[in-house]
């Protein structure tokens, strides 16, 4: 019986610590038409590469996901808005005008907390597309998944998966 519980144990945290697969334990009722799941355990993430909180997206991609979730976090939806581009939706679609994104940012404020912290990872293979970790007021920890693309010298948020 001992070594049954100690072998449903080790497949509990297996499957907790499976980072943000579709498999996640956690699932927040999601905000409007976005939805986030949790990760259990993963640490607060602290901030890197701050850049100024400038409209645009000149740059590097970090700089520009960076002053995007700075805005974000300083609650700054029209300048966070400046950093997607001009026909950005979210992955199902749906396009992001500036009283869309709005909407969308205060309802994850109000439903989570604000963002207090945010960490970045470029994919190697593919760096347009970028993973961050977003933590809110409340505790809550989560993944979010952007595609960026160059416009001319500056860098666009062309799709997000959640804010």
């Amino acid at each position: 019986m001992f070594r049954f519980q100690l072998l449903l144990l080790i497949l509990f945290v297996i499957v907790a610590f499976s980072g943000c697969s579709s498999s996640s334990i956690l699932t927040p009722t999601p905000a409007p038409t976005l939805t986030v799941k949790a990760t259990e355990g993963t640490p607060i993430p602290t901030p890197t590469g701050r850049a100024s909180l400038t409209p645009g997206g000149a740059g590097t991609i970090k700089a520009t996901v960076t002053s995007f979730y700075q805005a974000i976090e300083s609650q700054k939806y029209i300048v966070a808005n400046s950093y997607l581009d001009a026909n950005a939706t979210t992955t199902n679609g749906q396009r992001l005008s500036q009283q869309t994104f709005t909407q969308l940012a205060q309802s994850r404020d109000n439903q989570f907390g604000p963002v207090t912290g945010f960490d970045l990872l470029l994919n190697s293979s593919d760096p347009s597309q970028v993973i961050m970790t977003i933590a809110r007021k409340n505790g809550f920890r989560y993944h979010a998944h952007l595609q960026v693309k160059q416009e001319g010298n500056n860098w666009k948020i062309l799709t997000l998966d959640r804010i």
